[in-house]
């Protein structure tokens, strides 16, 4: 059955065609409407939070504009942090944000280009990879605590499980990454790059990807 839809105006100017995933928070342990929230971004660099039960804008929040032929467009996926109970989203070009999870006050901003979806540590520290400008780890407070440049190429979703940061490149495969100070541990180069998100089997403490030619590792 059909319950809600939710509708954003297209915007008319240039704009990178992406969307944004939607990200979930179960609320009803704090007498928040039963059903939770569902938290997402759209191309004009606008971030709303959303009644799961009801399709309702609970709060919409603007991220800050891009210089004059900037991209604005908040096409990562949102992640939450219910225990700092911050929102971490990213603008293509005004970089990482975090909002305040109840109102969507932006808290911080941190400049960069080509995020993509930030993800949380299980540290407490949130990893974003740009293919323009690297990998960082950063702080609650917005503090970078290590920046770590790669290869030239397209750096797909990040996965971080436990101390080690997983994430597919186009050119140089899989690359993992320490946590604690941003130092390359290792590169598997499968021949032909990886796009392909990697999946996680947390029982088997195992790792899946395909390569850029269809082979499943």
């Amino acid at each position: 059955e059909w319950r809600w839809q939710y509708g954003h105006d297209l915007i008319k100017d240039f704009t990178i065609v992406g969307q944004a995933g939607l990200t979930w928070l179960d609320r009803q342990d704090e007498g928040v409407l039963e059903g939770g929230t569902l938290y997402t971004g759209f191309d004009d660099g606008e971030v709303v939070a959303l009644s799961a039960l009801s399709g309702e804008a609970q709060w919409i929040s603007r991220l800050p504009r891009p210089a004059r032929g900037g991209f604005a467009d908040a096409d990562g996926t949102p992640a939450v942090d219910p225990v700092a109970k911050r929102l971490y989203v990213t603008s293509q070009d005004t970089g990482l944000h975090a909002l305040e999870l109840e109102s969507g006050e932006i808290v911080w901003s941190l400049p960069m280009r080509a995020g993509g979806s930030p993800v949380l540590a299980p540290d407490g520290s949130i990893v974003v990879a740009s293919s323009l400008e690297g990998v960082r780890a950063v702080e609650p407070s917005g503090r970078v605590l290590w920046r770590t440049q790669l290869d030239p190429g397209t750096i797909g979703a990040v996965v971080v499980i436990g101390s080690t940061v997983l994430l597919p490149h186009s050119e140089s495969g899989l690359v993992v990454i320490d946590l604690s100070n941003g130092e390359v541990l290792a590169r598997l180069d499968v021949g032909h790059g990886l796009d392909a998100p990697l999946l996680h089997d947390p029982v088997d403490d195992r790792v899946y990807f395909v390569s850029g030619i269809g082979t499943l590792y």
